[in-house]
């Protein structure tokens, strides 16, 4: 503290100014990760909304393809119907050859052991309709028809079942990582919040104290002028060994003489008349 009383008003003024930027620095810094933090939350649960869409997507292409199945059986005409009977075509697996999967399996390890359930009865699905297919080209409708209910259907719901966990995990994930963001957007922005109180308080105190080291030696000179000027301070202290003592003194002497001369003789001095007095 002593060091810091004895630095000038300009080194004062640089560490203060120094000290100032070093917080506002940190905070930057901090500021700065906490944003990277954000955005990456902000990533992930835009990544869990684009994968929600794709399960979607997948799930009602094959509800429109189930439905163009079973109308296919329903038609007795020689309509023909453009059935996907490779499964290695389909959404699904278009969208387990897509990044999306493996951002998805990079997060939620568990998806692809889902997805590997989802294999056998998936493909079953799609082979299926081959036989379907085979069966009313030949008029054998009634064949058609139980390969549809005993392979196709029981298919087709074990490959929604499995959709539907691939969908929970997920959502499950969303919901928590939308409730950690929320939690983490409202800390930051509190700690926002205290910082810049802080920051104006220290802007304030920044500057009294520069008014104070400023206007203080003012403050000094403005009470000596003042003492300087007052009845009391006026009377000045004269040495007689100095030169100033020397000049102040001869006056007297001066006037000594004088009342000497006028007096002689006779100058009355102590201890009588004197007139022994010379310059």
């Amino acid at each position: 503290m002593s060091f810091f009383r004895n630095m000038s008003i300009k080194s004062k003024f640089l560490t203060a100014i120094a000290a100032l930027f070093v917080v506002c620095l940190a905070f930057a810094v901090l500021v700065l990760l906490a944003m990277k933090d954000i955005s990456g939350m902000e990533e992930r649960v835009a990544l869990e909304g684009r994968l929600l869409n794709s399960i979607g997507n997948v799930e009602a292409r094959h509800l429109q393809w189930n439905i163009g199945v079973a109308n296919m059986l329903l038609d007795k005409s020689d309509k023909e119907y453009k059935i996907v009977t490779d499964f290695t075509t389909c959404a699904w697996a278009s969208w387990i050859k897509s990044p999306a999967y493996a951002q998805a399996v990079a997060f939620w390890p568990s998806i692809k052991d889902l997805a590997e359930t989802i294999e056998a009865p998936h493909a079953l699905m799609h082979t299926s309709a081959k036989d379907i297919i085979a069966h009313r080209t030949n008029g054998e409708l009634d064949k058609a028809y139980e390969v549809f209910t005993k392979q196709t259907q029981p298919s087709l719901q074990k490959l929604q079942a499995g959709l539907a966990s691939v969908r929970k995990t997920i959502e499950e994930a969303q919901t928590a990582d939308e409730a950690e963001f929320a939690r983490y957007l409202g800390e930051f922005t509190i700690k926002v919040g205290i910082f810049a109180a802080f920051l104006v308080v220290m802007m304030v105190v920044l500057v009294l104290f520069l008014t104070k080291v400023l206007l203080a030696p003012m403050a000094k000179i403005s009470a000596y002028s003042e003492h300087c000027l007052s009845s009391d301070a006026a009377k000045l202290e004269v040495l007689p060994k100095n030169r100033t003592g020397v000049i102040a003194t001869q006056p007297d002497e001066e006037n000594t003489h004088v009342q000497a001369k006028e007096s002689c003789p006779g100058f009355q001095g102590p201890s009588g008349p004197d007139c022994s007095f010379r310059r």
